[in-house]
C-alpha cells in the first residue's frame, strides 16, 4: 500500500485568512473570491512484466536471454536407489564326505624257511619223495584284521633243498579265520637255486595278522652230500600296499581330496560375473567322525581378496568339531563360470595324521560332516546382467500458483522435459504418470542412458503434446511412475551407490490463449487535510479525473479504479467506482511482438454527489485491470512489455467570499 498526500502550499494561507475574516462581528467590505485547483494523486505506477506476471506466481516465470517470458514449473524427482543384483539371501547347506578307501601301513614281508632236514635225515642218494610242510608266519604288526579293497599278496618260493622240484603248490590260510586266502601251484618246478614268484589278489577278502601255509612239493630226487644248509623259502609280501574298505590296522598319512559347487541363492535368471562384498560372512563347522587326526584345509577359489583365493584351514582331533568364520566384507566373489547363479566351488583337502603305532578301527563309511553357512551378501559392486526389476518413484503433486483471474490462460507451446540423471550402472526404462486435479492425464516413457557414479550420464526426454494437461492451466499435476532396471542382455557393472535422480520441468513461453481476466493492483493511500476538504466541502464546485494509460502488450486492457475509505473493503464495497477506461493493444509485428504502445488520455467529471467522498481524512484508491481476452489467439510476452497508469483528481475549491 503507498501513501501519497495532496499538495495544499497554495491555497492554505487563503483559507486561513478567510476563516479569521469570516469570525469577527465588525461588518467589512466584503472580500473578493476565487477559484484555485488542488490535485490529489490516484496512482502512478508502471507495470513491468515482471510485476504483472508477480500476479500469476512469479516463482514459476523465467526469462530467457532473449527477454522472452517463460512459464516454469519445476518439480525433483525422488532419488531412487537402485540395488539391483546387489544381495543375495543367506543359506545354509550341510553335506557329507567319507573317508572312502583307506591305506594302511604296509606289512613287512611274511619269510618262512623249511630246512630239509625237517624231511630227509642223511645225505647221499635222495629218492622221488613228496613233501608236505604247514607253517605259521609271524604276526603281522601293522594289521590285526582287514577287508581289502584293493591289494595282493606276492608269494616268493626258494629252492635251495640242492635238488630239483617237480612241483611246488601253496595255500595261505588265515588262522584266525580257518579260511583260505589263496594258492599258488608252480607246476613247472624249480630247479635249485631257482626262485618261483606268484600272486594272490586280495580284493575283496578279509583277513587277520595270523597267516599260516601249507605247501606241497614233489622231487625227482638226487644226489646231495649232506642236508646242513638245505631249505625252501617261503615269502608273502605286500610290495604295493593295501587298501582297506574296513580295518584294525595301523593307519599311514594320507590324503583326501573333496570338492563341492554351492549356489548361494536363487537369482532368478540373473548373471552374476563378479561382485565386491560390501558386507556378509561365510561360516564353515567341520566334524571329524574319523578315528584320525586330520588338518582341514578349505580353498574357495571364487572369494579373492589381493588375488588370492580364500584358503581356510583348521586342525580336528579324531571325533571333534570345529569351526571356521570368514568376514566376507571386501572380497570378491567370482561364481563359477557357467553359472547362471551366483554359486561358490569349494575345495576341502583333509590331510588324515594316520595312526603312529597304534592300530585304529577305519572304515571308509568314516565321515567328515561339513555345514556351510553364508549369510546374506550384500555387494558393494556387481558385474552381471539383471533381468528386469521395477522400482517406484515416489509420487508427488506439484503445485502451480494460478493468480485469480489467469484459471483460463491457455499455454499453447508448453513442453515437458525429464532430466534424468543416472548412475545406476545398467539401462533404465522410465514410466511416469501425470494427471491433474481436473482428471485429465498423460503417460511419458522413455530410456535412460546407463551411467556410473563417478561418470553418471543425464539423458533428457522431452514432449510437447501438453494441451490436454495445460489448457487451461491447472493448479497442481501429480507425478507417479516408476523405473525398470536391466534388460536381462546388458552386461553392466552396478554399485552400492547406483542412482537415478532428476527432474521434472514444465516450461511454456508467455504465448497464450487469455481468456477474460482481470488482477488487482495495490492499493494506494492519500491523506486529506481537513482544513482543505472536510471543513471546506460546500466550497467545493468540482472534481476532474485525469488518466493517461499507455499499454505496451499484445493485448487490449480496460483499468477501473476504485475509491474508497477502507482498504480491507475497497474491491468489494468501494465509495466510488470510476471507469471502465479502454486501451487498445500496442502495434503488434509479425513476430508477434509489440513494436507501439497504444495510449489513452482520459478527463472524467465526479458528480456534486461524488464530493462528499473527501469529507474523510484518508482515501483509498485501487485499480482492476481487465483483459477481455484474445479471442482464441495466442500472443507473446516478453519482458519489455509493460502498462503506465498515471493518474489524479483535481478539486476545483472557490477561496474567498462565497
Amino acid at each position: 500500500m503507498k501513501k501519497i498526500t495532496t499538495s495544499r502550499a497554495a491555497i492554505s494561507p487563503v483559507i486561513l485568512a478567510l476563516a479569521t475574516f469570516l469570525s469577527c462581528g465588525i461588518e467589512t467590505p466584503q472580500a473578493p473570491s476565487w477559484d484555485i485547483d488542488i490535485n490529489i494523486p490516484v496512482v502512478s505506477h508502471r507495470y513491468d512484466m515482471l510485476e504483472i506476471i508477480d500476479r500469476m506466481a512469479e516463482d514459476i516465470i523465467s526469462y530467457d536471454s532473449t527477454g522472452l517470458i517463460s512459464l516454469n514449473v519445476e518439480e525433483e524427482l525422488d532419488t531412487v536407489i537402485i540395488d539391483a543384483g546387489l544381495s543375495v539371501a543367506g543359506l545354509t547347506t550341510t553335506f557329507s564326505e567319507t573317508l572312502g578307501i583307506i591305506d594302511v601301513a604296509t606289512p613287512e614281508p611274511l619269510t618262512e624257511t623249511v630246512p630239509l632236514g625237517d624231511h630227509i635225515f642223511t645225505g647221499g642218494d635222495v629218492p622221488p619223495d613228496t613233501i608236505e610242510v604247514e607253517k605259521v608266519f609271524t604276526e603281522i604288526p601293522e594289521i590285526e584284521s582287514a577287508t581289502i579293497s584293493t591289494g595282493e599278496m606276492v608269494v616268493t618260493v626258494t629252492n635251495e633243498f640242492g635238488i630239483p622240484l617237480a612241483s611246488v603248490i601253496l595255500s595261505i590260510i588265515d588262522i584266525d579265520r580257518s579260511e583260505m586266502i589263496g594258492t599258488v601251484d608252480f607246476s613247472g618246478g624249480l630247479d635249485p637255486g631257482e626262485s618261483g614268484v606268484l600272486a594272490i589278489d586280495l580284493s575283496g577278502k578279509t583277513i587277520s595278522n595270523a597267516l599260516s601255509f601249507s605247501a606241497v612239493a614233489t622231487t625227482p630226487g638226487g644226489y646231495i652230500e649232506n642236508i646242513d644248509g638245505k631249505y625252501m623259502t617261503v615269502e608273502a609280501a605286500f610290495p604295493d600296499g593295501l587298501a582297506v574298505s574296513e580295518a584294525r590296522a595301523v593307519i599311514e598319512p594320507q590324503t583326501r581330496h573333496y570338492e563341492r559347487t554351492i549356489s548361494l541363492s536363487d537369482s532368478g535368471d540373473n548373471t552374476i560375473t563378479a561382485a565386491t562384498v560390501k558386507s556378509g560372512s561365510l561360516e564353515i563347522t567341520l566334524t571329524n567322525e574319523t578315528c584320525l587326526g586330520a588338518v582341514m584345509e578349505i580353498e574357495i577359489p571364487g572369494i579373492i581378496e589381493g588375488g588370492i583365493a580364500e584358503l581356510l584351514s583348521i586342525d580336528l582331533p579324531p571325533g571333534g568339531t570345529g569351526r571356521i568364520t570368514s568376514d566376507l566384507a571386501g572380497k570378491t566373489v567370482t561364481p563359477v563360470p557357467g553359472t547362471t547363479e551366483p554359486s561358490i566351488f569349494i575345495s576341502v583337502t583333509a590331510e588324515l595324521s594316520g595312526s603312529g603305532a597304534e592300530a585304529v578301527d577305519v572304515s571308509s563309511s568314516d565321515r567328515f560332516d561339513v555345514d556351510i553357512e553364508v549369510s546374506e551378501l550384500f555387494f558393494s559392486d556387481m558385474s552381471g546382467t539383471i533381468e528386469p526389476v521395477r522400482f517406484e518413484i515416489d509420487p508427488f503433486i506439484a503445485d502451480i500458483d494460478v493468480p485469480d483471474g489467469f484459471e483460463t490462460f491457455d499455454l499453447t507451446a508448453a513442453t515437458l522435459t525429464l532430466e534424468i540423471l543416472s548412475a545406476a550402472g545398467l539401462p533404465v526404462e522410465i514410466d511416469l504418470a501425470l494427471a491433474t486435479e481436473r482428471g485429465d492425464s498423460m503417460r511419458i516413457t522413455g530410456s535412460v542412458s546407463p551411467g556410473s557414479f563417478d561418470d553418471p550420464v543425464l539423458t533428457i526426454i522431452e514432449t510437447s503434446d501438453l494441451d490436454r494437461l495445460l489448457c487451461p492451466i491447472p493448479s497442481s499435476i501429480s507425478v507417479s511412475g516408476s523405473v525398470t532396471a536391466g534388460d536381462g542382455i546388458t552386461r553392466e557393472t552396478v554399485t552400492e551407490n547406483a542412482y537415478i535422480c532428476g527432474k521434472v520441468i514444465i516450461s511454456s513461453p508467455m504465448e497464450v490463449v487469455i481468456g477474460e481476466t482481470e488482477f488487482e493492483a495495490d492499493i494506494n493511500e492519500a491523506e486529506l487535510d481537513a482544513e482543505e476538504f472536510s471543513d471546506n466541502i460546500d466550497r467545493m464546485n468540482r472534481a476532474t479525473l485525469y488518466s493517461r494509460i499507455i499499454n505496451h502488450m499484445p493485448i487490449e486492457l480496460s483499468m477501473t479504479l476504485y475509491v474508497g475509505t477502507d482498504s480491507l473493503s475497497l474491491y468489494s464495497a468501494p465509495h466510488l467506482l470510476l471507469g471502465p477506461f479502454f486501451v487498445r493493444a500496442g502495434t503488434v509485428v509479425p513476430d508477434g511482438l509489440v513494436s507501439i504502445a497504444a495510449e489513452s488520455n482520459v478527463t472524467m467529471e465526479l458528480s456534486h454527489d461524488d464530493l462528499e467522498i473527501f469529507k474523510n481524512e484518508r482515501l483509498y484508491f485501487g485499480q482492476i485491470i481487465s483483459f477481455p481476452g484474445t479471442e482464441g489467439v495466442p500472443v507473446r510476452m516478453i519482458s519489455t512489455d509493460f502498462i503506465d497508469i498515471e493518474s489524479y483528481i483535481t478539486v476545483n475549491v472557490r477561496v474567498g467570499d462565497i
